[in-house]
């Protein structure tokens, strides 16, 4: 974990709502948070989260309802074009590209939105397709790139003029296992060259891979926030147990669930015929005190087990 002072900030936000009804409901429920420089922050979320709400309004996409968003010590909601001049965004992929002009061409557009003198565009072109492995794909058509080599030019247009916050929307969903890859390491060495990042993913292990800090959201607000043992210790969580059954007699689910509910939170999931039930023990739990149980396997918990268990409590 990065330890960063308050100057160090590059994106604050505090007490954010959001309504689309003219305030009966709030989609974003008074969510704070802040990323610092050189360091990836993770928003994930459970249950109607507002992730990508929030995500809009830190790029300026979507006013608040109330709150504030500052970036790079710009008040993003009295100056979102000032603001905006230091964010590049990843957000929804596929799309975003003219499909017939080249990589070169798509990206000198960009770089001028992002106010890239002329003079400089040719090489920061080059740079940013350097960095995401894209160098020779420069004269190609972008409708001739595969789904990852167009995911790869999106992060490439985040980066053209060096913004100081990247907004990355789920950066490698649908993508190759090591396509993923690629981009998660590009991710980490985007921020370790200083670049503060707002991540959303679906993937925990992204998720545990990469992020310094995590906030979890659930309908809205924050349910908890902070290190990956943070959330552990929120969920109450440190071993996981689990198995199949199919039950010999009609109560037999319903008896084993009572007895291990003394332990710990108790998922079941049917299976076709089974039952899948998954046992999330805290820490301190006497493991030798557990039912025996033909075919049950105790692992310690990941990052996924973390946000199952808090899905499971706050459904």
């Amino acid at each position: 974990m990065h330890d960063s002072g308050h100057e160090e900030n590059v994106l604050e936000l505090t007490q954010l709502r959001r309504s689309f009804d003219q305030g009966r409901s709030f989609v974003v429920d008074g969510v704070s948070f802040s990323v610092a420089r050189g360091t990836i922050v993770a928003l994930v979320g459970i249950n109607g989260a507002g992730k990508t709400t929030t995500v809009k309004m830190c790029g300026t996409l979507l006013a608040p309802t109330e709150g504030s968003v500052v970036v790079a010590g710009v008040d993003a909601v009295k100056n979102p074009e000032k603001a905006r001049a230091h964010i590049g965004m990843v957000l929804g992929v596929e799309r975003g590209f003219y499909p017939r002009a080249s990589v070169r061409d798509n990206l000198r557009f960009f770089a001028d939105l992002a106010a890239v003198s002329y003079r400089e565009q040719a090489g920061e072109i080059a740079r940013v397709l350097e960095c995401v492995g894209l160098r020779d794909k420069e004269n190609k058509k972008v409708q001739e790139l595969s789904h990852g080599q167009k995911q790869r030019l999106h992060i490439a247009r985040a980066l053209l003029g060096s913004p100081e916050l990247i907004l990355l929307d789920e950066p490698t969903s649908g993508l190759d296992p090591d396509v993923a890859v690629t981009i998660r390491t590009l991710m980490r060495r985007v921020a370790d060259q200083g670049a503060a990042i707002l991540l959303t993913s679906h993937s925990m292990m992204e998720v545990s891979e990469l992020a310094d800090h995590i906030v979890v959201l659930n309908r809205g607000k924050v349910l908890v926030q902070g290190s990956e043992r943070d959330i552990f210790n929120f969920a109450q969580l440190d071993q996981v147990l689990s198995f199949s059954l199919v039950p010999t007699h009609e109560h037999e689910l319903e008896q084993l669930t009572t007895v291990l509910e003394f332990f710990g939170l108790v998922s079941v999931t049917s299976q076709g015929a089974a039952w899948k039930v998954t046992v999330y023990l805290p820490d301190g739990v006497d493991k030798h005190a557990l039912p025996s149980i033909e075919g049950a396997v105790l692992r310690p918990a990941t990052l996924e087990d973390a946000f199952l268990a808090l899905a499971e409590k706050t459904a």
